[in-house]
């Protein structure tokens, strides 16, 4: 089972022999990214690639934002539009490096995951892994479901727009957070101890 660690989450992709997955925007083997893309100023790439092996029939970009303790400076991230635009492109980005990697026969990308690439049919889907604090205890019901309401709403929208951007170009584009991973995505995300 690939397990990779991203700050205090844990995610874990069932069964080594069926899923390939790695940290794409460190040094860790394979290394494509440090050692192709970092190089290229301005470009970013996403924080986990994985897709199931042989067919890669559905590649998966995963995003990692964990804001439980900076939920002020989430707001006003989401609130500028600098998180949805900071996430299209870092998908955008690593759709297109993966691309050309696949297209120079790249030996840093794994060969099932460079013909995924390459093969029309392959699904790409985004996921926007986005943690946030709880919300603040409220005695009174009526505004604890008011905050309640109005964290989903924001949170809809914001998958929204990313959808409308990445739908034209192929991409699904799913949030997700700890309990409430996409559905039939077969991985799990838990806290690290």
């Amino acid at each position: 089972m690939p397990t990779i660690q991203e700050g205090n989450l844990i995610f874990d992709f069932p069964a080594a022999d069926s899923w390939f997955a790695f940290k794409y925007d460190e040094d860790t083997p394979p290394g494509y990214y440090r050692q192709r893309i970092d190089r290229i100023d301005g470009l970013k790439g996403v924080d986990i690639i994985a897709g199931q092996r042989p067919a890669f029939d559905t590649l998966t970009l995963i995003e990692i934002k964990d804001f439980r303790l900076d939920s002020k400076g989430l707001k006003e991230k989401v609130e500028s539009g600098e998180i949805p635009l900071e996430i299209l492109q870092k998908a955008l980005n690593t759709c297109s490096a993966l691309y050309l990697g696949a297209r120079a026969h790249d030996a840093l990308l794994d060969a099932g995951l460079r013909a995924a690439v390459l093969r029309p049919c392959s699904e790409i889907r985004l996921v926007f892994f986005l943690q946030e604090a709880p919300l603040p205890y409220s005695p009174i019901i009526s505004d604890r479901l008011k905050k309640e309401h109005n964290h989903r709403v924001k949170r809809q929208l914001m998958e929204k727009k990313m959808r409308e951007k990445l739908k034209p170009l192929g991409i699904d584009c799913r949030l997700a957070e700890l309990g409430q991973l996409p559905r039939g995505c077969g991985w799990t995300v838990t806290e690290a101890s």
